[in-house]
């Protein structure tokens, strides 16, 4: 950036809370997301890109908004072009509230998850930094970021 200031990413993740805990299928997306945001951080931050992460804990009330993840204001799913699948039936979430309840899932390259892949969300904030142009690196970047040997970088 010619004017010294930094491009600010501000990844959004919400869950549904109870008492401190929160159901599994979002305790998995927190460690992707926490994992993805740091590394990524690392990553651009040489560019003049900063990433700042919010976790938004949720009442029963906003359920189905739980497991939903936004960048700049844009749902993940939106930015890579994916369609939004129904809610889905969470066991765990069913548990803390004590009736029978739904938990966003994520849709990427035609398969369901019920957490955030990490390539998943690679892309999504690759894009968001980089532009739609960045669908030709992200391939790359996901390597270096994500240093795996599964299937999330291939």
């Amino acid at each position: 950036m010619n004017d010294g200031k930094k491009k600010k990413i501000i990844i959004e993740w919400y869950r549904y809370e109870k008492e401190g805990a929160t159901c599994c299928r979002c305790g998995e997306s927190a460690g992707v997301v926490k994992k993805v945001v740091e590394d990524m951080r690392f990553a651009l931050n040489p560019a003049g890109i900063d990433l700042e992460l919010r976790e938004i804990a949720l009442g029963a009330e906003q359920l189905h908004l739980s497991n939903t993840i936004r960048i700049n204001g844009k749902d993940l799913m939106e930015i890579l072009g994916e369609e939004r699948p129904e809610m889905t039936s969470c066991p765990s979430c069913s548990t803390l509230t004590g009736k029978a309840s739904d938990c966003n899932a994520f849709v990427y390259n035609g398969k369901v998850y019920e957490a955030v892949p990490e390539q998943m969300l690679v892309e999504a904030i690759s894009r968001a930094a980089l532009g739609s142009a960045a669908g030709t690196n992200v391939q790359g970047m996901a390597i270096n970021v994500c240093k795996c040997k599964n299937d999330c970088c291939s």
